[in-house]
């Protein structure tokens, strides 16, 4: 018996059914604080998820015995620095008192040379005279260079405790940073709410916070959801994501109330597909396949509903409003890469196709509705069918 099927005029519509995660549409999220010099930090204790806490509630908090015995070492290095200090200050001191001593010296030369000179102008000789004055100009020679070596002093001495003040001043921000870390240990609630510990990245790895977690600067560690209103996320294939548009209805059943269906709508898709492996750090050959992320919006907030809670997401896309429309099944590829379908008699008939789902597709120019056609034939598509000498009259 020969299967047949009639051309349908209808909508075209693609279904399809993802198992995805429930999340708050929006939440304050808690991020590991930012400690300067910190990289990791171990979790000492944690609220329960579901803690109802208030503003300013301490709800988690760090391990401090690292940062204290950090604190230490930078309060022992800044004393190092001021003691250091205090050593090259006294280092230009005694420099300082030499110099001046010098200065001293050579103006007593001075003094002492143009004494000899007034004294002996009558009495010595003119050569010893002469003697005597060029003495005076190598004393007062010998002066200015000492001038000179305490003015030049006096800038090197500045500039040398201005480095050590520097050093001080880098010492000291160090000692802040860690006096503000210790402060940072104890995580408080920015606002009312409910504790929620979402399935994060922490330190590089993917799981929940907890008592002795590592973690590092920046991540996520708790959230503070509003359960007013819930987002649906699902991973689609990259076929099916192609199908899915923003505005698409859907129907989501939570697993926690499976006899509960929401209602819900398709709000958005993101432009980049990713894999598997890339969102949790695995190297499976399954986690190589590339799918989409798409977020839905439900339209109730049911009250035993919680973050992280899993459902099924049946979304449905109106491919086409009116389509001519047959199964899959019923059309054949040909050898010159064109479409056909056969009709009762035998005749093939080209047509040419446009959107699909999974079972259907559409039929865009070739037939119309209401037309018959049945299963194609294996064999190949004659001359004749190519020149259109077997086709009927569409009339």
């Amino acid at each position: 018996m020969v299967r047949t099927v009639e051309a349908k005029k209808e909508p075209l519509v693609f279904t399809g059914v993802y198992y995805g995660e429930f999340q708050a549409a929006e939440s304050v999220a808690i991020h590991v604080p930012d400690m300067p010099d910190t990289h990791q930090l171990t979790v000492d204790s944690v609220l329960e998820d579901g803690t109802r806490v208030k503003k300013g509630d301490v709800i988690l908090t760090f391990v401090r015995e690292t940062l204290e015995l950090d604190l230490r070492d930078e309060l022992e290095a800044i004393e190092v620095a001021r003691a250091e200090r205090n050593k090259v200050a006294q280092g230009l001191d005694e420099e300082r008192i030499n110099l001046e001593l010098e200065v001293k010296r050579k103006q007593l030369a001075v003094d002492r040379a143009k004494l000899q000179v007034v004294e002996g102008v009558n009495l010595i000789s003119k050569l010893e005279l002469d003697k005597a004055k060029l003495d005076v100009e190598k004393a007062e020679l010998e002066l200015e260079l000492a001038k000179k070596a305490l003015k030049t002093f006096r800038q090197k001495r500045a500039n040398a405790l201005k480095v050590e003040d520097l050093k001080i001043a880098a010492a000291q921000r160090k000692v802040d940073a860690k006096k503000e870390g210790l402060e940072l240990v104890e995580v408080r609630a920015p606002i009312d709410g409910v504790i929620y510990a979402p399935y994060t990245r922490l330190n590089w790895q993917r799981t929940k916070v907890a008592e002795g977690v590592v973690a590092r600067p920046g991540d996520l560690i708790l959230e503070l959801p509003d359960f007013t209103k819930y987002h649906a996320q699902v991973y689609v294939r990259q076929r099916d994501a192609s199908l899915i548009s923003v505005g698409d209805k859907a129907k989501v059943r939570p697993l926690i109330m499976p006899d509960r269906v929401i209602e819900a709508k398709v709000i958005k898709k993101e432009d980049f597909a990713t894999t598997r492996n890339e969102r949790f750090r695995t190297e499976t050959a399954a986690g190589n396949l590339k799918e989409y992320l798409v977020t839905l919006e439900l339209d109730e907030a049911p009250e035993q509903l919680r973050p992280g809670n899993s459902g099924r997401v049946e979304i449905t896309s109106v491919l086409a409003e009116e389509a001519v429309q047959l199964p899959v099944i019923y059309t054949s590829k040909q050898e010159d890469n064109s479409w056909a379908v056969t009709y009762p008699d035998g005749s093939i008939k080209r047509v040419e196709l446009g959107k699909t789902n999974l079972t259907h597709v559409e039929i865009l120019e070739g037939i119309d509705a209401g037309e018959t056609v049945r299963l194609p034939e294996s064999h190949k598509f004659d001359r004749s069918a190519k020149e259109g000498g077997d086709k009927p009259d569409k009339s």
